[in-house]
């Protein structure tokens, strides 16, 4: 009995042992076993937790990536799109000030070159014997004219003489006696021969012309012999008399250059301001075709950098009776004229477009053109540039003058002409590249987002499974335990 109960006592004293041994490792190495229910809600927890976890941090990371996507694309799209403003107004600067200067030069020479040409008339009067104002013809006048023109890009130059009224009979003597040789010189400097003349259908007047009033009131009908009448009575005429290019008829010969009602003021400034070049208001051409010039010659005149209905000016300057003192007697005038798209022919890069010139003058005109390429566009009457570039606006002063009293005289016509770009310009530097970079960054950063995106939900599935393996497998080891 006694044997028994020890033995008893040590059996359980080596369970107990062992038993609490076990407790040992597991609370040591923190293992604990629960029944399956209770396991089975503290494995269902782990997994929220964990699942929320996961979500909260692939949504902040997306989130992060979003903006500093959204931030590359609009800083890249940002520079790019202010490169090509910055490109815009760098050009637009360069080309703008290379057509102010340009169209100021060429006011500057035409300037320059007929003060030449007159100089040169008043000079071979001056120093040739038994020569006296105004019956004269100045010997080879058509060479030194032509070289001024094409200096200058105008289409005609003539010479026109003072005539007063005492000197008229004298005048129209010379003339009668002296036209057809005059211009049959023209010609054979010219031409070599007479075969362009056009002959006598539009013959020479034996008295001083202007035009007709009633193609000033209605307009020109198209009947050329009824463009000109007998002019009026003045104390003063200015008689067209030499002519470059070579006139296709004598049609022209003896017309008063300000026998226009509207030229009264022009000849008072220019008797006053003597040795400056003044403009008259601009219009089309007005001379009919078959009394100066053919259509087709017309035509050729323009060439290529301006058109026959395209705006025209006539300017002249005073031929006075001695070179050496420019405030003498105004004894002729040089008129001249052409059309002012010339004045902007050749200026711009060809692959340039969308550059507006606006012509204005004192006497309330404007005429708009648009400058593509080397050539120029006659858009019409009138300023008609986008006024949303007007901060742009870049002006040429071409009333050219070395007078005192230049500004306040109200005659003649005073000229500038500004610039401006326009939208078509403009999007020459918007590229649409710049869209396409950032549609490109755009995409990259998509795509990354959706690869982080596929990856974290792989990892997150991976985990899940493992969680998922470990419960089952701690469960069956319970299970086996008990």
């Amino acid at each position: 009995m006694s044997n028994s109960n020890t033995n008893d006592d040590v059996e359980n004293s080596v369970t107990q042992d062992h038993d609490d041994l076990q407790g040992f490792h597991q609370y040591h190495h923190g293992v604990e076993h629960h029944a399956p229910e209770e396991q089975s809600v503290i494995t269902s927890v782990k997994k929220s937790s964990a699942t929320t976890s996961g979500l909260l941090r692939r949504s902040i990371v997306a989130f992060v990536l979003f903006v500093v996507s959204m931030a590359v694309v609009w800083t890249c799209y940002y520079y790019l799109e202010k490169e090509g403003q910055d490109d815009f107004e760098k050009s637009y600067a360069q080309l703008s000030n290379k057509v102010v200067h340009a169209v100021i030069d060429q006011q500057r020479t035409i300037r320059r070159t007929m003060r030449q040409l007159a100089s040169f008339v008043s000079t071979i009067v001056k120093t040739t014997p038994d020569m006296e104002w105004p019956a004269v013809t100045i010997p080879y006048f058509y060479v030194n004219a032509i070289d001024t023109m094409q200096e200058s890009r105008i289409e005609y130059i003539s010479i026109n003489h003072a005539v007063k009224k005492e000197q008229m009979d004298p005048w129209l003597q010379f003339a009668g006696a002296n036209y057809e040789a005059m211009v049959e010189e023209s010609h054979v400097l010219q031409n070599g021969n007479m075969d362009k003349f056009g002959g006598g259908g539009y013959g020479y007047h034996p008295y001083i012309t202007m035009i007709n009033d009633e193609v000033l009131k209605e307009g020109f009908n198209g009947d050329a012999s009824v463009f000109l009448r007998d002019d009026v009575d003045r104390p003063i005429y200015f008689a067209e008399w030499q002519h470059c290019k070579a006139p296709y008829t004598y049609g022209m010969i003896n017309f008063n250059l300000f026998g226009h009602p509207f030229s009264q003021g022009f000849l008072k400034d220019m008797l006053q301001l003597k040795n400056q070049t003044l403009f008259f208001g601009t219009a089309p051409y007005g001379i009919p075709p078959g009394i100066t010039y053919t259509a087709e010659a017309h035509e050729a005149a323009h060439d290529e950098f301006s058109a026959v209905d395209h705006p025209h000016s006539i300017f002249a300057v005073p031929v006075v009776e001695d070179p050496a003192d420019p405030q003498s007697e105004v004894v002729a005038a040089l008129s001249a004229g052409g059309a002012w798209d010339a004045v902007l022919y050749d200026l711009l890069p060809e692959d340039v477009e969308g550059i507006y010139a606006i012509l204005s003058n004192t006497c309330n005109q404007n005429f708009t053109f648009e400058m593509v390429g080397r050539r120029t566009i006659y858009m019409g009457i009138g300023d008609l540039h986008d006024t949303s570039y007007d901060s742009y606006e870049v002006v040429a002063d071409m009333a050219i003058n070395d007078h005192a009293d230049f500004a306040s005289t109200t005659g003649s016509c005073k000229y500038s002409m500004r610039i401006y770009p326009s939208a078509k310009f403009e999007n020459q530097f918007k590229s649409s590249i710049n869209r396409i970079v950032a549609i490109v960054i755009s995409v990259t950063f998509a795509v990354i987002l959706m690869v982080f995106v596929g990856f974290e939900t792989l990892m997150q599935t991976k985990r899940q499974a493992r969680e998922r393996t470990k419960v089952f497998l701690a469960s069956n080891v319970s299970v086996s335990e008990k």
